[in-house]
Order: structure tokens, then C-alpha cells, then sequence
């Protein structure tokens, strides 16, 4: 939400098109949380299988395969979800390199605030590409 209010701030109102920004600023918000709540699902199924794995009702034969099975999903949700913070650091990146002419005089602060929003996403990243192995059961 940060971002696109950032955009909002710090675009002039000439260079609200997609030629500019890719997305309009209004679309930013839901696509990323949209983004996000569809990995987030998709990790979700993955432990649920994982667990349905575990239940008393399943046989011992078919217990590795369904292990398998959900933690590939879960991984696919992972993967999802790093390719959303992909797009994202893209588009923050492009939008800090074009707006760097776009700033009114006194109005330059917006550009601090964007390395933060970008700094801070960044660190969320490495961080869940640190916690990946234990977060798919591979410690």
C-alpha cells in the first residue's frame, strides 16, 4: 500500500499511464495483495496435504508420495510468491529511475521513502530465501 501511495505522491498527473508506470496506481495495491493471498493459498493446500499425510486414516505406503507431493506445492507457493516480490522490485526500481526528473522542488523527500519501501522488501527476500530450506521441511 506504501507504494502506491508513493506513486500517487510522486507522479504527476501527465505520466499516469502504463507507458510510465507499467500499472496504474490505483491497480498496484490490489494486484499485489492478490498476488500474495494466491501464494499464500497455494502454500496452505501444500501443508494441508502435508498433514493429510500424517492422519490416522492414510496407509503407510502412500505416506511418501503424498509427503512429496505436498511439498511441492508448497514450494510452488513459495516460488509464487518470490516471483510477486520479483515483479515488485522491478517496478519500484523502474519507477525510482524514471522519477528521478519528476521531483517538484521541495518535494524530494518521496525519494527517501522509496529506498526504504525497496530496502525493506529486499531484506523480507533474502531473509525468506534464508528460511526457504526449513520453511519446506528440508533442515
Amino acid at each position: 500500500m506504501a507504494f502506491s501511495r508513493l506513486l500517487r505522491f510522486a507522479t504527476p498527473e501527465s505520466r499516469y499511464n502504463a507507458r510510465s508506470l507499467w500499472l496504474p496506481p490505483t491497480w498496484i495495491t490490489f494486484t499485489f495483495v492478490s498476488a500474495d493471498i494466491g501464494s499464500f493459498s497455494v502454500q496452505l493446500l501444500g501443508l494441508l496435504v502435508v498433514a493429510g499425510a500424517y492422519t490416522s486414516g492414510s496407509s503407510p505406503e502412500s505416506t511418501p508420495s503424498t509427503l512429496r507431493n505436498g511439498t511441492h506445492i508448497l514450494k510452488l507457493g513459495l516460488l509464487l510468491q518470490l516471483l510477486c516480490f520479483g515483479i515488485f522490485g522491478i517496478l519500484g526500481a523502474r519507477f525510482l529511475y524514471i522519477g528521478r526528473s519528476w521531483a517538484a522542488p521541495g518535494r524530494t523527500e518521496w525519494r527517501l521513502l522509496g529506498w526504504a519501501i525497496f530496502g525493506s522488501a529486499a531484506l523480507i527476500t533474502v531473509h525468506r530465501d534464508s528460511c526457504e530450506s526449513c520453511a519446506t521441511f528440508e533442515c
